[in-house]
């Protein structure tokens, strides 16, 4: 069956509490619920908050794989009336990790047509250390799109994404509590009225390059239909750590579970790992590597959190210590060179789902202001750092051309490509207390499909943004149930037809106050980038590449990129 990608932005609203839900028999258990009304209107919607789906990760299953949480005593009801716990983040008061639940928001009346309704499940964002269930509330997507929508928390952080890359510590635990929280709604959700066979996941920021790694993770194989990524992607230079070691070492010293030096094998290790066992040095590393971890996890939480942030750079987002990485398991390879292969994509499923992608306008806004906030700070960049940004970008802009790439392409489903145009000038946007920032700026996207969106605000909300969100919500909803959202488009956006993307005229649907569709998504900024800015750099840094460098700045600093063989297969994108 062929399915559509799309890509787009959203937005959002509010929620104010009513009561009486029915109690869900479901397999995890018995659980009751909170009636719901979306703020600023009528409609109401159940809201299962706060339900539990793995056992606390503290002591031993600290810097573990998540177990998945038993449920309550037989012929106990849990009482899923308040939202659980926030993962342990910088600025949080009280610490605790038992964190790991999920919300379940349900229309409040069954289906019209008799049918489960479709299945949206929402991964926040945050860069891997920020953002809990807390930040959204669903009320417009459950109540004006019939959906099921699912919030879930998973651990941030040094908590979640510790990686020692060896077995002492293979990381990506925030990434095996996401899997494990979609897992348990593919097994719960029919009790709530849901359907486990239409499953989206959805997520902006860090939550869209969370997304993708779920789409392109053997342990997703069969888990969701589509899913939609806002404002942010896998191969982003942000969004994996390639050298997680260095981040580890610097803990450990800090909160004594490694004195400097230790990291240094000793010479005798060196001597036989050199002229007896090859693999000595390895053992060696993994067996420190754990003696580190089995500190940790006896180290406060209070004493980690400090360290959340260090060694993150305004300018380089790559320099963020806790994100995800190649695990050889969960992440089995970089996703750059799983994203272009064609039998791993068919095999893991992957090829059968629909993808939605979208960017908005102005999300460097974003980082402009936070360095405009810094002043004077040092920010210790060096004309290398720049030169290594700009390799890390053009890869992950262009270096992959899964849009030039037939075999890539192909192998996915139909794609929908989104980009959102709303202006928003003399508006203001409170984003992480800034007031700084205008313009259709990341994060901003989120005011139109959300209720209570804690860190965003926009006042007021105009007549326009009013028909903004209810088109956007429609669309987003239409592509949850059918993985196609032209049904919504046509709908609400004066008939504007959201076509198929190809290789060939990269269409996009440019979402505004004035839907339009454009092509070639950014040319002559493409051009620029593949182009001039390589030669520049090489010309005026004397910069010369080496064997090391990326494959697009070899050739004398020129970009030429490497055409694979290509062989076709019959699928269709959007974008």
């Amino acid at each position: 069956m062929d399915c559509p990608v799309f890509s787009a932005i959203l937005l959002c609203l509010g929620v104010s509490l009513v009561s009486s839900t029915p109690v869900i028999d479901a397999p995890w258990g018995r659980v009751s619920g909170k009636d719901l009304t979306v703020v600023g209107g009528t409609a109401s919607f159940y809201g299962y908050l706060g339900i539990p789906y793995a056992l606390p990760p503290v002591g031993e299953l600290r810097f573990a794989r998540p177990r998945p949480h038993p449920g309550p005593r037989e012929g106990q009801v849990f009482n899923a009336s308040s939202l659980g716990i926030v993962c342990p983040q910088p600025g949080q008061v009280n610490l605790n990790e038992d964190c790991l639940t999920l919300n379940v928001y349900t229309p409040a009346s069954p289906s019209t047509s008799g049918d489960p309704y479709p299945v949206m499940v929402w991964i926040h964002g945050g860069a891997y250390y920020l953002g809990s269930a807390f930040d959204t509330t669903p009320g417009r997507l459950v109540t004006q799109g019939d959906v099921i929508v699912v919030v879930i928390q998973y651990r941030l952080g040094i908590l979640g994404f510790l990686s020692t890359a060896d077995d002492a510590s293979p990381g990506n635990y925030g990434l095996l509590d996401q899997n494990m929280a979609i897992r348990w709604v593919k097994d719960n959700i029919r009790a709530f009225g849901g359907d486990p066979d239409s499953i989206t996941i959805f997520g902006e920021s860090a939550g869209a390059g969370s997304v993708g790694l779920q789409m392109l993770s053997p342990y997703s194989k069969g888990l969701f239909s589509r899913a939609i990524l806002q404002s942010g992607s896998p191969l982003a230079s942000w969004s994996l750590n390639k050298s997680p070691r260095e981040a580890v070492y610097k803990l450990a010293n800090e909160t004594g579970c490694m004195v400097p030096g230790d990291a240094e094998p000793p010479r005798w290790v060196q001597w036989y790992s050199r002229y007896v066992d090859s693999l000595f040095l390895e053992y060696w590393t993994e067996k420190l590597h754990m003696r580190i971890v089995e500190c940790l996890k006896g180290v406060n939480v209070d004493k980690l959190l400090p360290f959340s942030t260090f060694g993150i750079d305004l300018i380089l987002p790559e320099s963020m210590p806790w994100i995800p990485t190649v695990d050889k398991d969960f992440v089995p390879r970089d996703p750059a060179q799983l994203v272009l292969d064609p039998v791993y994509l068919l095999t893991n499923g992957i090829a059968s789902r629909d993808v939605m992608l979208g960017v908005n306008n102005n999300e460097g806004i974003l980082l402009v202001d936070l360095m405009t906030m810094a002043g004077d700070a040092d920010l210790d960049v060096t004309d290398d750092d720049v030169i290594d940004m700009l390799h890390s970008e053009l890869r992950f802009l262009y270096g992959v051309d899964i849009f030039g790439n037939k075999d890539a392409l192909s192998t996915l489903t139909d794609v929908l490509s989104f980009f959102y145009t709303q202006p928003r000038k003399n508006r203001t946007i409170n984003l992480q207390e800034s007031k700084l920032l205008r313009g259709m700026n990341h994060g901003y996207d989120l005011l139109f499909e959300f209720d209570d969106v804690t860190f965003v605000s926009l006042d007021p909300f105009t007549s326009v943004d009013v028909q903004l969100r209810d088109s956007f919500v429609a669309m987003v909803t239409e592509f949850a149930k059918t993985g196609n959202p032209n049904n919504a488009v046509g709908r609400q956006l004066n008939g504007t037809v959201w076509p198929e993307f190809s290789a060939a005229d990269k269409s996009y649907l440019a979402f505004g106050p004035q839907p339009r569709v454009e092509k070639d998504l950014y040319a002559k900024r493409v051009a620029l980038w593949l182009d001039l800015v390589p030669s520049l750099l090489n010309y005026t840094q004397g910069h010369n590449p080496t064997t090391s460098s990326p494959w697009w700045f070899q050739d004398g600093g020129r970009m030429r990129r490497r055409r694979p063989q290509r062989r076709y297969i019959n699928r269709h994108f959007w974008f």
